[in-house]
């Protein structure tokens, strides 16, 4: 396993970003490519719209490809998401890449290294010949959090699973120490992670390509990010499961 550089963590302290190319094996990357695979052809086959209807997002654990759960409790007990996580492929690696592998690279650049949250994961799917349909505007993920919760620190680990450029549907970030300057353009090979905090600002391209471009993203907090609901209680925010070391 690639360990992050001294670089790779002030980078991300200091720009809100940072990269580490070929980050993951390639049986990591055929795991997850085949996964990503599996539950596009089942959008696909059920009539939905990727792009016009899904915007490129497709969640594993609720896009319908999984019966619907008898509770909430995968959302923040560790065994319970592992055995619905992995049911997808009926393969246990899948579990492991998320709440080890990736989810240790995450914890160091949150500050501490052993223990992180998985708050939500998703495949960014991109068809052929979207580039109209397939851009995304420019944003920080912290926009996307109830205003009570911008203020915790997150980290988005977008994970090439096809190589990506400009034509096929790649990101441009904004550097947080120098916004003014031009946006950085990621060119990376398949198995390639971009870290970004929920401030740093990002786009991504349209896919003018002829081939699907597949990014598999989770994203962990340093803490469970929690909502209170209408009755009192605190929910997850997607979900809260611990990832220790």
């Amino acid at each position: 396993m690639k360990q992050l550089s001294p670089q790779n963590i002030q980078q991300f302290r200091d720009s809100g970003y940072t990269i580490i190319r070929h980050a993951l094996s390639t049986e990591k990357v055929e795991l997850l490519h085949e996964e990503a695979d599996t539950l596009t052809n089942f959008i696909l086959n059920e009539g939905y719209d990727l792009t016009a209807v899904l915007g490129c997002i497709i969640e594993p654990l609720t896009c319908g490809y999984l019966d619907p759960a008898e509770s909430d409790e995968y959302k923040t007990d560790k065994h319970a998401y592992i055995a619905r996580r992995n049911s997808v492929l009926e393969n246990s690696a899948v579990s492991s890449i998320v709440l080890e592998t990736v989810a240790r690279w995450a914890a160091v650049l949150l500050g501490n290294p052993e223990q992180v949250f998985l708050m939500n994961e998703q495949f960014i799917v991109k068809p052929p010949h979207s580039a109209g349909a397939s851009e995304f505007a420019w944003h920080q993920d912290s926009e996307y959090l109830d205003p009570r919760l911008q203020s915790h620190s997150t980290v988005a680990c977008w994970i090439a699973l096809d190589p990506v450029d400009e034509v096929n549907g790649t990101i441009m970030v904004s550097d947080l120490k120098n916004p003014a300057a031009d946006p950085f353009v990621v060119r990376v090979p398949a198995g390639s992670i971009v870290f970004m905090s929920n401030k740093l600002r990002h786009k991504s391209t349209g896919n003018a390509g002829r081939l699907f471009r597949r990014v598999f993203m989770p994203q962990y907090s340093l803490n469970p990010l929690l909502s209170l609901e209408d009755d009192g209680d605190a929910k997850a925010i997607g979900l809260a499961i611990k990832c220790t070391f």
